[in-house]
């Protein structure tokens, strides 16, 4: 049974770029077992698995309690790519919400820290068909994180 769900969540990730796996415990192991169940975790500059709440989330604030890297936040966050700045970006990422906190208390609105997904190859694709030159041009310049 548990091959079967790993099997239909590799598929939805291939099909949508994203999967949704609910059931699973906030600790760091239980992240773990479940990335490991799917492939290698390759190690980064922040170590192999992190935690961005707890006790890392005050060594991230200002001495007036301001957050110094929204990572570490409930605040909502644009659309962006994390980790592009390496040379060997994350190919997945797993994200694990132990909780979410409430926007200004209201328990039918939007919660803080929403994760927005969006599709690049199909904007790719939109920009390849209206806009070949500046497709081929984002296609093809290194740009290089400064």
């Amino acid at each position: 049974a548990r091959e079967d769900a790993t099997l239909q969540a590799l598929e939805a990730l291939h099909k949508y770029g994203f999967v949704l796996v609910d059931g699973v415990s906030g600790s760091v192991e239980a992240t773990r077992e479940l990335a490991e169940s799917i492939g290698l975790i390759l190690p980064s500059i922040y170590g192999d698995i992190w935690d961005t709440g707890g006790e890392l989330e005050m060594r991230y604030k200002t001495s007036e309690g301001e957050m110094i890297d929204t990572a570490y936040s409930n605040a909502s966050l644009p659309l962006h790519t994390d980790c592009t700045y390496m040379n060997h970006p994350p190919g997945l990422q797993l994200f694990n919400c132990v909780a979410q906190s409430d926007i200004e208390n209201d328990p039918f609105g939007p919660k803080a820290g929403c994760t927005k997904l969006a599709d690049g190859m199909h904007v790719a694709d939109i920009l390849r068909k209206t806009s070949p030159e500046a497709f081929d041009f984002f296609s093809r310049t290194p740009i290089p994180f400064v």
